[in-house]
Parts: C-alpha cells; structure tokens; sequence
C-alpha cells in the first residue's frame, strides 16, 4: 500500500500505521465488479477520509482462502464507478 500514488502520499502512509481505527472508521459500500472473468478474488471498497478528503480502501478475497486483505487505499472517487449494482450482489 505504501507504494501506490496518492494525492496526501504521506498521510496515507501515516494513516496506514493506524490501519485498524483507519479501516474503523470507514463506511463499507459494497463488493466492486471483476474486472476480468479469471481474477480469482473478490473486491470489496470501503470509503474513509484521509487529510479530510475521501479517500477508499480496496479489501480483497481471494477464492483460494479465507482470509480477507487490503489491498490499497486511493484517492480516486473512480473506484466508486466499479461498485456492483444492487440488483447485481
């Protein structure tokens, strides 16, 4: 996640060292569509506030485990365009 741009780089890789009230405070929004049809995972987007502006942390799933990851966090609102239709979940 430190790697991946971000317009507040740096307080989002601070928030990062405090993942877990950051995750906390974020509104889960729904499971995100594959992009393509062999992606073996799910994704799910979370929206939270990094420097006071939205920001969405990408959780994911992966078919092979249990476990669920976060995967990055961006400050792109596109990501919000790749959330599952109600009908569709």
């Amino acid at each position: 996640m430190t790697n991946q741009p971000h317009k507040h780089y740096n307080e989002k890789n601070e928030a990062i060292l405090k993942i877990d009230k950051l995750f906390h405070d974020s509104e889960y929004l729904g499971e995100l569509t594959k992009e393509h049809p062999d992606d073996d995972f799910t994704s799910f987007l979370f929206e939270t506030e990094i420097a006071t502006e939205k920001s969405w942390i990408i959780v994911r799933k992966y078919d092979r485990g249990t476990d669920y990851l976060i995967y990055s966090i961006s400050d792109q609102s596109v990501m919000t365009s790749f959330l599952k239709k109600k009908e569709d979940r």
